[in-house]
């Protein structure tokens, strides 16, 4: 039974309501730019085939009930009564979903919905992004309003910013809803203008490598990178860091703090590489792709400070098995996933060797996984 198909029994199994209709918003693996998108800066991620879904049937008043099978917990509220629940409740995304639609004028009514999901959750794949997005979706059509793609990820961002209080770029959502097939895209979230470059699946894998360690500290260390990014940009007199070159850094550093220098050093190298990482990847040249993917790992973790011993080690681990082209952490940092670029013909090799030598050497049981560029988020019935 496919996930979709799980969303559709349990709603049926704890609602006792036939789905009338089903979105899917898959999770993201960044290939390169990270900590950059809040930045205003460019990315480069894939949506991948992992994905949450959501089974909805809408009801006749304001009420939600909302069924999820990661939590195997059913929660309800009213559309008129949006406040956030304490305690960082994972409801909290569905309420700031509605509010921030409620915000734009759209006139929402009450559903019944389960929600299933194969994107592993605080591990770096932007699983509260692809709960969002579905879950806005779901609300859309039960009104039968269609929305732009990149409003309807604007609007999930800023339900995670002003509602659920993490302050995240909109490099996630956007994933959710533009990732193509054999595509990564590569994105300028200022003016959230994007290309499409090719990721051939016969050529070469994305794997994920998830270290088993839950993330620590990601939302107070998070929020302070922004503020020292936020503090660059005002000594650089500057409105984003997306703005600086590496020359106007160096001239600039001995009016900022060593961290903040670092700090902003790691941003304005790491949206040079997202274009060297494309055009590679365009001449399909994987070892210098991957050269610049070992140098994110290592910037992030020397200059941005969001590694942990766990993620160094399983890129380190990775690095030094056949066909690995290069590796480094994904998403926030601090645990999670890492994630790999590998010789397509290596992978089913790969996988294995680095989940052994990992476990071997770690006190956490790494899940190590290829993933596809796949479409992005939409409507399956």
């Amino acid at each position: 039974m496919s996930v979709a198909e799980q969303a559709v029994d349990l709603l049926r199994e704890h609602m006792e309501r036939t789905a009338e209709f089903v979105t899917r918003a898959p999770g993201r693996v960044n290939l390169i730019g990270e900590h950059t998108d809040y930045n205003d800066g460019f990315v480069m991620p894939i949506a991948t085939d992992l994905a949450t879904y959501a089974a909805a049937a809408p009801r006749d008043d304001s009420r939600v009930r909302a069924f999820t099978a990661a939590m195997a917990e059913t929660v309800e509220f009213s559309l008129d009564d949006l406040t956030p629940q304490g305690d960082g409740h994972w409801s909290n995304y569905l309420r700031g979903v509605a509010w921030s639609l409620r915000e734009e004028r759209v006139e929402l009514r009450g559903v019944d919905v389960a929600i299933t999901s194969d994107v592993p959750l605080g591990s770096g794949m932007s699983s509260s992004a692809a709960l969002e997005v579905s879950w806005a979706l779901a609300l859309l059509a039960a009104v039968g309003v269609a929305m732009d793609e990149k409003r309807l990820a604007l609007l999930c961002q800023r339900a995670e910013n002003d509602f659920v209080g993490m302050r995240c770029g909109v490099m996630d959502q956007l994933a959710s809803v533009l990732g193509r097939a054999d595509q990564a895209v590569l994105l300028d979230c200022w003016t959230l203008s994007y290309e499409l470059v090719p990721v051939p699946a016969d050529r070469v894998a994305v794997v994920v490598m998830d270290t088993g360690k839950p993330r620590a500290l990601v939302d107070s260390e998070y929020n302070l990178r922004r503020q020292q990014c936020e503090e660059a940009s005002r000594i650089l007199h500057v409105r984003a860091l997306r703005d600086v070159t590496p020359e106007d850094l160096e001239e600039a550093s001995e009016r900022m703090s060593g961290v903040v220098y670092r700090r902003a050093r790691h941003v304005v190298t790491e949206n040079e590489r997202v274009f060297e990482v494309a055009d590679a990847l365009r001449e399909e040249d994987f070892e210098r792709a991957g050269w610049l993917i070992d140098q994110s790992h290592d910037s992030l973790a020397r200059d941005y400070e969001v590694s942990c011993p766990e993620l160094d080690l399983i890129c380190e681990v990775a690095r030094a098995q056949e066909g690995c082209f290069g590796a480094r952490l994904v998403g926030a940092g601090f645990g999670g996933c890492a994630m790999a670029l590998v010789d397509v013909a290596a992978v089913d090799t790969f996988c294995p060797a680095v989940k052994v030598e990992y476990d071997a050497r770690s006190e956490y049981q790494a899940s190590v996984f290829a993933v596809l560029a796949s479409d992005g988020a939409g409507r399956l019935i």
